[in-house]
């Protein structure tokens, strides 16, 4: 990668910010042009994550259904590079792997929410834009999941303010994304 100066005055597109060599030690990503700084994820949101993150590949490498990504960068558009905390593509669309973000928008993407994207009307309206831009980008399916609650919210790409709410008692299904996918909400929030 080419080190460049990183000017947060400046807007930048999706290619530019692929090309900045940004510390290692935080997370960065490109929402309408500017370069924003997530916080690092704890424990419970990556024991959550990874746990669907494996389950997930596990069945969709042996159906041969598509690919599934974590932490990894998305190129939405030309002013947004964003970082799902789980990504899915179907396999017909599956890119070449590459050395820098995924070039292709997903067909599925993942949202564990931390307290922090809850503890202020801020945080939680910045983490409803997020979903927003997925679906305005064409993202089909957006789960979004509330540790907190033990909750997860479905919005389709075209679900407005309205998502559907599974409670512990219910099940994560891939629909026809990731067909004969399901996950109990209870096995997900159940923390070793």
């Amino acid at each position: 990668m080419t080190q460049l100066l990183v000017d947060l005055g400046r807007k930048y597109s999706s290619a530019e910010f692929e090309e900045l060599d940004l510390p290692d030690d935080n997370r960065y990503e490109l929402i309408g042009g500017n370069i924003v700084m997530a916080p690092s994820a704890g424990d419970e949101h990556n024991t959550i994550g990874g746990k669907l993150f494996s389950t997930m590949w596990v069945y969709s490498s042996t159906q041969k259904a598509g690919k599934v990504w974590y932490e990894t960068d998305f190129v939405l558009d030309p002013e947004n590079t964003r970082r799902p905390d789980i990504a899915f593509v179907v396999a017909e669309r599956v890119p070449p792997i590459s050395k820098g973000a995924v070039k292709v928008v997903p067909d599925l993407a993942i949202e564990i929410w931390s307290d922090s994207d809850l503890d202020t009307q801020k945080h939680r309206q910045d983490a409803r834009a997020k979903i927003q831009l997925y679906q305005d980008k064409g993202v089909r399916l957006i789960w979004a999941i509330n540790p907190r609650s033990q909750t997860v919210y479905i919005y389709h790409s075209d679900t407005t303010d309205n998502p559907s709410e599974l409670q512990i008692g219910d099940e994560l299904d891939g629909e026809n994304l990731i067909s004969g996918f399901m996950l109990s909400l209870k096995t997900l929030f159940e923390i070793e």
